[in-house]
């Protein structure tokens, strides 16, 4: 999975930086849409293994604001680190990285 990568033919959609980064204990994460739409934004650790689930479902066009709490799936603690955080939207994918440091 390529890091801070996007699809080029975005059409008005973006996944943003995250904020703040580096962050402990919340960031969060900006999502753009143009239009209705499915999505899955979705936290990765380092070896690419997807460790929280923050959204799926379908939203509505417009600007969302996601937190990671830096809790995995199961709500044990993550560790300091690099993090992968990535957005599926239709045709659109994006990945971005962030730093969680404690």
């Amino acid at each position: 999975m390529p890091l801070n990568s996007e699809n080029t033919a975005s059409g008005g959609y973006d996944l943003g930086a995250n904020y703040p980064n580096p962050f402990h204990p919340v960031t969060a994460i900006p999502v753009i849409l143009p239009e209705e739409q499915d999505v899955i934004v979705e936290v990765y650790d380092q070896l690419g293994q997807r460790i929280r689930t923050l959204y799926e479902g379908h939203l509505e066009a417009g600007t969302h604001n996601f937190y990671w709490d830096a809790r995995t799936q199961d709500n044990v603690e993550a560790s300091s680190g690099v993090y992968i955080y990535k957005m599926s939207a239709g045709e659109f994918h994006a990945t971005r990285t962030m730093v969680l440091a404690k």
